[in-house]
């Protein structure tokens, strides 16, 4: 004679298993709300930055495609088509950046000297013969270090 025995259910199992993501998963949302609710009432919620914030990033994209453009124009001057590098995107960024910048709150002969620096580097990209830009590259890091240090810092948290 068998005993019938009755197998363990794996709906039971599979329940729990279900709880237990729903659980994880209420979890996680609950801490990513907190976040940007605390975010939010800081004024620190994407797209609500100051106009100090959006011009020191706009003046760390300047620099960032200075320091690129310093990196690849060797290889145009070395032979290779500036299209070939990322040369021109740097200086198109940087100006790019640098038209975005509000002109009444910065050092406008710092504006006006970094403007020029720019456009002599895209003038540049288009020569037969690189010239050396040392000195143009130089002086535009200059104008952009008095810019950033032109700019007012926040003391709030």
């Amino acid at each position: 004679m068998a005993i019938y025995r009755e197998p363990q259910s794996r709906p039971r199992r599979q329940l729990i298993l279900i709880g237990a993501v729903i659980v994880v998963v209420l979890i996680i949302i609950a801490l990513f709300v907190s976040g940007v609710l605390k975010n939010t009432s800081k004024g620190n919620a994407p797209g609500n930055a100051g106009p100090e914030a959006t011009i020191t990033a706009d003046l760390a994209r300047i620099a960032t495609s200075l320091d690129l453009f310093s990196i690849e124009y060797p290889k145009i001057s070395a032979g290779s088509a500036p299209s070939q590098t990322g040369a021109p995107g740097a200086v198109d960024t940087a100006l790019s950046a640098l038209a975005t910048l509000p002109t009444g709150t910065l050092n406008p002969d710092a504006l006006a000297a970094l403007s020029l620096d720019l456009n002599k580097l895209k003038q540049a990209l288009s020569t037969t013969t690189p010239p050396d830009l040392t000195q143009v590259e130089a002086d535009a890091q200059t104008q952009l270090q008095r810019l950033q240090m032109a700019l007012p810092t926040s003391t709030s948290p």
